[in-house]
């Protein structure tokens, strides 16, 4: 699978690195598609950030764009 990373999930940079991101996206746990067909990852970096990720599939499915990255705390709870 080919990962590609938007501007959009680098916006946070100053707390998840590329690298974070990468981890994340071949590591972490697959949650699901939501209603509109954003496909939701969470798991740890290797600096033991917890991220979620939101990645759209190419349309042939051999790609995945991650458009959305921010640490598992950032909402509010």
């Amino acid at each position: 699978m080919r990962f590609g990373i938007a501007d959009s999930a680098l916006k946070r940079s100053d707390v998840i690195s590329y690298g974070d991101i990468m981890h994340v996206a071949r590591n972490g746990d697959l949650l699901g598609a939501d209603a509109d067909g954003l496909l939701w990852r969470i798991g740890t970096s290797p600096t033991g950030l917890d991220v979620e990720l939101a990645a759209l599939t190419t349309r042939e499915g051999d790609a995945l764009i991650i458009i959305h990255a921010f640490p598992m705390d950032w909402r509010r709870r």
